[in-house]
């Protein structure tokens, strides 16, 4: 599973939207779109926020593919 897998999932257990998330984060939604389709990936700073914004832990995330 990629990162953006992961964050996707993440979000979605969480009940969020992208546009939720995206405001929490202070990003464009499109921006989450990107990590999520693997377009881009999230600095770990990044993945700090997004897992505290989410509230999981930041190694689910950004664990790598097995």
């Amino acid at each position: 599973m990629t990162t953006g897998q992961r964050i996707k999932s993440a979000r979605k257990a969480a009940k969020m939207t992208q546009a939720q998330l995206a405001e929490k984060l202070g990003v464009p939604f499109q921006s989450i779109s990107q990590w999520e389709r693997d377009i881009r990936n999230p600095k770990s700073e990044t993945i700090q926020r997004i897992a505290a914004a989410i509230g999981c832990n930041p190694a689910e995330l950004s664990q790598p593919a097995r």
